[in-house]
This record gives structure tokens, sequence and C-alpha cells, in this order.
């Protein structure tokens, strides 16, 4: 996988920021199928360099294993009748 860090909204472009802008990354996750474009996957807000580049090494190891899971804003109630379903299948 492919990625980049670099300093979110740094505005003084110097060796040393002063500006106080904090470090993210964005990393390739393959293409999707359906449109062909490719995917991609961020976070930002690290103090340092070094805490980005293990954020983004977490991550790609999560999205290897199988283990990541996207965010989304479903609430807890559409979750709990989605697996109230699902559970509900698997009994009969």
């Amino acid at each position: 996988m492919k990625g980049h860090f670099y300093r979110r909204g740094c505005k003084c472009k110097k060796k040393k920021c002063t500006c106080g802008s904090t470090w993210a990354f964005m990393v390739d996750d393959g293409i999707d199928p359906l449109t062909g474009k490719r995917k991609q996957k961020g976070k930002g807000g690290f103090k340092t360099k070094q805490e980005a580049e293990e954020a983004a090494a977490a991550l790609i190891h999560e999205i290897n294993q199988g283990t990541y899971i996207e965010e989304t804003d479903q609430t807890f109630c559409e979750f709990a009748n989605e697996w109230l379903k699902i559970y509900r299948d698997k009994k009969m």
C-alpha cells in the first residue's frame, strides 16, 4: 500500500513548522470495483510525524488482517435492529 504524511493546513512551509499545524496521513486502500477509482483512508491530528506513521502502520495492519471496520453515521438503534435480524435468522 502506498501513502504519504503531511502537515494539515501548514502555512509556513518551512522545515521547522511554527504555525502549529498537526500531522496527517493518507493511505491507498486499493481500487473500488464499482467505480474503478482508487480508495483512500486517512486521519489527522497527530502531534508528531512518528505518531502519524505508527497510526498508519496500525491501519494498514488492520486492513491486511481484515479486521478494519469502516466508521458510519449509523445510530445504535439502527445497528441493534440490523443485528437482531441477523441473530434471529441464525437461530432458526
